[in-house]
């Protein structure tokens, strides 16, 4: 589009009205047709989601923390 959309006046802002609705109509298209995705994934038996920070291998006890030289800074954990 190399025209301006003026929106002070009723032809621009009906342009701008029918470009607002078509971009809502894709976006519903486009979230429509990600939980159906999301739907067959399931339906699949895929896992969906992040996944788990602790594995059953890593979750027994924490690794031993190294002593250090320096006092521990306010923001690394309490090792």
């Amino acid at each position: 589009m190399k025209e301006a959309l003026n929106t002070a006046t009723p032809g621009g802002r009906l342009v701008f009205h029918v470009f607002a609705a078509l971009a809502e109509f894709i976006r519903e298209l486009i979230v429509e047709g990600t939980y159906e995705g999301l739907a067959a994934a399931k339906a699949r038996g895929a896992r969906l989601g992040r996944p788990p920070a602790m594995t059953p291998s890593r979750s027994g006890t924490p690794a031993p923390c190294s002593p250090s030289p320096t006092p521990p800074s306010p923001r690394s954990p309490g090792c």
